[in-house]
């Protein structure tokens, strides 16, 4: 039989108590399951991911337990801190490294003479806790907006009232579409708006603006840039075929 070509892209997948990654590479697939303790135990977590396996492991699970949230201040004095120092968010956006290299970026922009003024250092502490604070609704929308009802973690989750934050974000959205993200939010108006509507919230109206188009026409471009996509798609190399050609210009001293 014909081996399928490995997938492109992580598969995450709602679980009783959480949700599981499936990351394909080119030796081996990584799997992995994110749960809250509060509703589940760890003997049963395991259970569930093994159960959905579509081979035996390859090594014993291991287990890493994480505390989320953030310092009050990442620059204090003359110590920053980055990364896994500074905080750590659930990992379903895998926002980590986004937030290292914001985080180098704003402190560059930032960065301070003999002086140390300290209004830089507040600064740049405001505009941390606005991207962190972005991610934290990014993620928690996830699953208040989630319509499952098995598991108390979806109930509780669905039933716990949202930030003020993303509870005004999700009334301008539902209002009108409207997404306005902030300077410094990791996450757009394109993500915000796939997010939303796969989890089934849909504006009551649109602007007028958008009210005014031809939807005719705009189906029509829409089904261009499709078939554009789908000519340029047919002309690449599967995923299988990429890689060996990739491991023969590696092992030939190619980049």
């Amino acid at each position: 039989a014909a081996v399928r070509a490995p997938d492109l892209f992580t598969t995450s997948k709602a679980f009783t108590a959480g949700w599981r990654w499936r990351i394909p590479l080119q030796h081996r697939v990584g799997n992995g399951y994110v749960y809250a303790s509060a509703f589940t135990d760890d003997d049963t977590a395991l259970q569930e991911l093994l159960a959905d396996l579509e081979a035996p492991p390859a090594a014993d699970p291991n287990r890493l337990r994480f505390v989320t949230g953030r310092r009050k201040s990442a620059w204090k004095g003359n110590v920053v801190a980055l990364g896994l120092a500074s905080g750590f968010l659930e990992p379903l956006e895998s926002t980590s490294i986004n937030l290292i290299q914001t985080g180098i970026g704003r402190l560059l922009e930032l960065f301070p003479d003999r002086d140390f003024d300290p209004v830089l250092s507040a600064e740049y502490n405001r505009r941390t806790e606005q991207e962190w604070l972005g991610v934290r609704d990014f993620i928690i929308a996830h699953y208040h907006l989630a319509d499952r009802t098995e598991g108390a973690l979806w109930r509780h989750c669905r039933e716990t009232p949202p930030p003020d934050s993303l509870a005004e974000r999700l009334d301008l959205f539902r209002a009108r579409g409207e997404i306005e993200p902030s300077t410094y939010d990791s996450f757009r108006q394109a993500s915000w708006t796939s997010v939303l509507t796969g989890l089934g919230v849909w504006p009551r109206k649109v602007s007028p603006q958008v009210a005014g188009l031809d939807l005719e026409q705009v189906a029509q471009q829409a089904d261009r840039v499709s078939a554009l996509i789908a000519r340029a798609v047919d002309t690449l190399p599967d995923s299988s075929a990429f890689f060996a050609t990739r491991r023969v210009r590696t092992a030939e001293g190619l980049s």
